[in-house]
């Protein structure tokens, strides 16, 4: 079992901020509170929650 922590730079937030996934597939939603370019991360941790890889993502959000 591995455990993904989301974690945001601000500009939103994420739908869930712990998942757990079997696979190493996991799955999630970021949801933006401010127009703006932002760099929201996660955290892939082992069963006994020591890291293992952090993916980045770049989202970027423009006001209706």
């Amino acid at each position: 079992m591995m455990f993904v922590e989301w974690v945001s730079d601000g500009g939103g937030h994420w739908e869930h901020p712990i998942t757990m996934t079997a696979l190493g597939v996991a799955k999630n939603k970021w949801i933006p509170t401010e127009a703006g370019t932002h760099h929201p991360y996660c955290y892939v941790k082992n069963g006994k929650l020591k890291e293992i890889g952090r993916v980045n993502f770049t989202t970027t959000t423009t006001e209706e």
